[in-house]
């Protein structure tokens, strides 16, 4: 399954967030997909959004079953804005979470650029302020696990990263400004489960990701 949190910025797109989960060998229904996306909403408002900037919200939550051309797919508008006090960052500013799997492979460092933080808790505009880093990853492990409490009806939901390509391949079209080569596509792709959980304590960028999601 996808989850991707869409976001906005004084009303106006901002990019996104995007998790892995996988299950077992029974698909999701649309309605067991409407109560996940449900209860991530939920969790992002009750736990989340105290350290995100009044300024920035949780817009949408969309769950869809990548696991088959036919999958079912869950779409809520939480509209849920942020409450945390101080001054807002610059909008490429975001508290970068990083994943651990179980194997090594290049590209294989799974992350997270979640809108989060204000001046107030930053130290010297680098880094966070010492307990922000614990606070934060505690309030994004809630949407985390409310995905995997939210579905008792599914076998085996584990958060994962998923890895779509191996090695290269030359490239079937190419032009004066493309390389030789071009990723190889991976299949069928590989999921790994996310075994540990970290927020750097610098603060990071999204600049090249603030799109629509």
């Amino acid at each position: 399954m996808r989850l991707t949190l869409g976001f906005t910025n004084g009303g106006v797109p901002s990019g996104g967030t995007r998790l892995f989960f996988s299950y077992g060998t029974t698909p999701p229904t649309q309605s067991q997909l409407n109560g996940i996306a449900t209860g991530v909403s939920t969790a992002w408002t009750n736990n989340v959004a105290q350290y995100v900037h009044p300024n920035t919200a949780l817009a949408s939550v969309t769950l869809l079953d990548i696991g088959s051309l036919s999958g079912f797919e869950s779409i809520v508008l939480p509209g849920s804005i942020g409450t945390a006090t101080g001054g807002e960052l610059p909008i490429s500013c975001c508290v970068l979470v990083n994943y651990t799997i179980p194997i090594r492979y290049r590209g294989g460092k799974p992350r997270s650029y979640v809108p989060g933080g204000t001046d107030s808790q930053t130290t010297n505009g680098r880094q966070w302020v010492s307990t922000f880093p614990a606070l934060f990853l505690t309030a994004w492990k809630t949407v985390i696990n409310a995905v995997v409490a939210n579905s008792v009806a599914l076998t085996g939901v584990t958060h994962a990263s998923v890895q779509y390509f191996k090695g290269a391949e030359p490239e079937s079209n190419p032009g004066t400004w493309k390389p030789a080569n071009q990723p190889k596509p991976l299949v069928p792709p590989q999921s790994y489960p996310v075994i540990a959980y970290a927020v750097n304590p610098t603060i990071g960028t999204q600049r090249r990701r603030l799109t629509a999601g």
